[in-house]
């Protein structure tokens, strides 16, 4: 998904990741805001994923 709330989640969820140790810098974990009206989020090694219907509850 693009557009300012993707861009929104990614920000914040890059520097959560820089601030709590998971990444040294921004760029080296991936945040993506899925096109989805599933409520639904998970987390993998370097990256997290989030819905759509998630960032709107």
């Amino acid at each position: 998904m693009t557009g300012p709330y993707a861009d929104y989640v990614e920000d914040v969820g890059q520097g959560i990741a820089v601030q709590s140790g998971l990444a040294t810098r921004p760029d080296a974990f991936e945040v993506t805001l899925l096109n989805s009206s599933v409520n639904n989020a998970f987390a993998v090694p370097g990256a997290m994923s989030m819905s759509r219907a998630s960032w709107s509850a």
